[in-house]
């Protein structure tokens, strides 16, 4: 922000969820980011309708999300089949459908969607960097290859 010269038109708050509504004037927020919290919050609706809250019709809302995939993929890879069975079916995972009614319920109109970490999470070779994000953003724009991703970013705009 400060090499674009933009601090002035930035506002860093950091908080709770819950409180959000006591922290925020009611829709006065242009851009809010919410990344790596919906997998840690137990009221993901009330989380989202607080978040929802906060921003101006037109606004946006960035969420990235982790995602069990990889991690059962990991575990299954390093032998701990126990582990990778029991996050097969954890209902405490997000998933992007479920997201998505979500955001639906809270008014925010999902954007766009990408995985991240598609590919580049699991290699393990030393390999070219540039060739990597390459792969990396290619297959991560696909929906095919959103689910497989360690995480899911969602860009969401106020209605």
């Amino acid at each position: 922000a400060q090499e674009m010269g933009v601090t002035d038109r930035l506002t860093g708050i950091q908080g709770d969820t819950r409180t959000l509504p006591e922290q925020v004037p009611a829709r006065s927020v242009d851009v809010l980011l919410c990344h790596l919290v919906l997998g840690e919050v137990t009221d993901r609706a009330g989380t989202l309708a607080n978040i929802a809250g906060a921003v101006k019709s037109g606004g946006l809302v960035s969420l990235l999300v982790r995602q069990r995939h990889q991690r059962v993929l990991r575990h299954a890879m390093d032998g701990d089949l126990d582990a990778a069975l029991a996050l097969v079916d954890d209902p405490r995972w997000l998933t992007r459908p479920r997201l998505r009614e979500l955001l639906d319920d809270v008014g925010l109109h999902v954007l766009a969607e990408h995985g991240i970490g598609a590919v580049a999470d699991m290699v393990r070779a030393d390999v070219e960097s540039s060739q990597l994000l390459e792969l990396e953003k290619r297959v991560g724009s696909r929906p095919d290859w959103i689910d497989s991703a360690a995480s899911f970013h969602v860009l969401a705009r106020a209605v």
